[in-house]
């Protein structure tokens, strides 16, 4: 029977985010998608910066690994919503390439920026949103945790030859 991992996503902060709205500014949310489930952070009112600080958690059967999370940022309307970005993070990023040890989440371990990036050419998008993203501790083994690295298509990297002088 496959044992289930968990993946945890904290989002931070936006900057320099698109204006969408008539007044200059935005109403930006996050929704993050792995697999089939979809979460999403509260909407920030007014504002091209917004602050989340919100943590969404995803756990998933370990033979249904995801390839990648999904984040993506709307400008939410009052009968729609406006695209404002996203990122694609692959599952293989969030494991040490020279081990194929998972990075686990901590907070505020992990934290990084990330450009928000186009769909389509027509797409006005400016930005980025900082992020930490990592794994829960599961008690699974390094040879398990090796195993699911190399079913998502991870590669170990070999060590770099020392510099001579």
């Amino acid at each position: 029977m496959p044992g289930e991992t968990t993946v945890r996503v904290q989002i931070l902060q936006g900057r320099d985010l698109a204006p969408k709205d008539s007044n200059g500014l935005s109403d930006p949310y996050i929704v993050v998608r792995l697999n089939n489930k979809k979460l999403n952070t509260k909407t920030v009112s007014e504002t091209l910066n917004p602050i989340w600080n919100e943590t969404l958690s995803f756990t998933f059967k370990d033979d249904m690994f995801p390839q990648f999370i999904q984040i993506i940022c709307w400008d939410a309307d009052f009968i729609s919503r406006d695209f404002m970005g996203q990122i694609t993070i692959p599952i293989k990023d969030l494991f040490d390439k020279s081990s194929g040890l998972p990075i686990m989440y901590e907070d505020g371990k992990n934290r990084q920026w990330l450009r928000l990036q186009t769909k389509t050419q027509k797409d006005i998008v400016t930005g980025a949103i900082e992020l930490n993203v990592g794994f829960e501790p599961s008690g699974k083994t390094y040879e398990t945790w090796y195993k699911i690295f190399k079913s998502i298509g991870g590669r170990i990297s070999p060590p770099s030859e020392p510099d001579t002088y």
